[in-house]
């Protein structure tokens, strides 16, 4: 069983685990979830949109290969993400995910993968509904720079005098 637990800007933590489609899964899962067939990816993402206030959803891979697995943690990934109001934490955001299927390491890999993506999306769309009186070079900086602590990534920003010496206008 593979958990992983992104930071999704909404405010929860959503946990995408991977649980083995023959394994009993009352013992993975809490009786109280919502079961959702799943089919590519639009199916489980509009699913687990329409599971918003749900606070755990289980959505189902229909088969055992890896692009089903993909696609079925893509669409949960991309469908678990709420709008909510600037500076504030929707409350509309389904809080944890589990993808019943193959546990294999290509599966686990590419679940993974997929919450990596449903991160990535959400962190931009946060962005992008940002009013501009909240989102300006500054506080985009600032936010980067907040998402990066503890990894290797660096940052390095420019103000409008080492722009100009850099001749960038």
């Amino acid at each position: 069983m593979s958990a992983l637990a992104p930071r999704f800007s909404t405010g929860a933590a959503v946990t995408v685990r991977t649980v083995p489609a023959e394994s009993d899964t009352s013992s993975a899962w809490p009786s109280r979830s919502s079961w959702i067939p799943g089919a590519g990816l639009a199916a489980p993402s509009a699913a687990v949109r329409a599971l918003g206030k749900k606070k755990e959803v289980a959505v189902v891979v229909p088969g055992t290969s890896v692009e089903l697995v993909s696609a079925a943690a893509e669409g949960a990934a991309l469908g678990a993400y709420a709008v909510s109001k600037a500076g504030t934490t929707s409350q509309e955001a389904v809080a944890a995910v589990a993808l019943v299927g193959p546990a294999d390491a290509a599966s686990r890999k590419a679940v993974k993968r997929a919450a990596a993506l449903g991160e990535a999306v959400a962190y931009t769309r946060d962005l992008v509904n940002l009013p501009p009186n909240l989102l300006y070079p500054e506080t985009f900086v600032d936010s980067l720079a907040e998402r990066i602590k503890g990894t290797k990534v660096k940052l390095k920003s420019y103000d409008m005098k080492a722009l100009r010496a850099g001749g960038f206008g």
